[in-house]
């Protein structure tokens, strides 16, 4: 499992995620990743959490298979259906989520979960984050990311190791714009 935290609105998106990747059943650390990418060609973020590698498996597939003009909308017709084939044999959790210009200009976000067969679910504008951070967040008035990550760690860590996620590494961060510009970097905060 992961964090991720996403601040949408539909002139401006930040998604960030945690590095970590663990083993299971025993959850040691297995290295690092980056679970957030963009796909410059879409004007899109693809990110997951759960799964480790499904979400890069997915974007490899997006990249490779999806129709050239394919727009955050065009993509969430075909998700659903094409994440469950993908998924089959998994025995692990996993979202995935999308965060994209639309073909009006404004960005957009959707969310799979392999809980609910990768049923397409619109993200909110404001911020949403996996796990919760404690209090909820206030979309007119978003808690700095970063505060929200260590809030997020603080809360897992003091569950049972077995109900945890498990959150580390570097906090990476993706942003997108309009105009499909971006920017990503990784902060240290753990």
């Amino acid at each position: 499992m992961s964090a991720i935290i996403i601040n949408m609105s539909p002139e401006y998106a930040l998604v960030a995620t945690d590095t970590l990747v663990v083993k299971l059943p025993d959850y040691r650390p297995d290295g690092f990743t980056e679970k957030a990418r963009l796909w410059p060609a879409a004007k899109m973020i693809v990110a997951g959490t759960g799964l480790a590698g499904f979400s890069d498996h997915w974007l490899d597939w997006l990249m490779s298979s999806a129709p050239v003009a394919a727009d955050i909308e065009a993509v969430d017709k075909m998700a659903p259906e094409t994440l469950l084939e993908m998924y089959r044999g998994c025995d692990q959790q996993t979202t995935i989520y999308h965060i994209g210009v639309a073909a009006d200009g404004l960005i957009k976000g959707f969310r799979y979960s392999s809980v609910e067969l990768f049923s397409s679910q619109p993200i909110p504008c404001g911020q949403t984050a996996k796990p919760a951070a404690g209090a909820e967040p206030n979309p007119a008035n978003p808690r700095d990311v970063m505060q929200v990550m260590r809030d997020q760690k603080a809360l897992q860590d003091s569950l049972p190791a077995n109900q945890r996620v498990y959150i580390g590494g570097q906090m990476y961060v993706v942003d997108l714009n309009p105009d499909g510009t971006s920017q990503s970097g990784y902060v240290d905060i753990f």
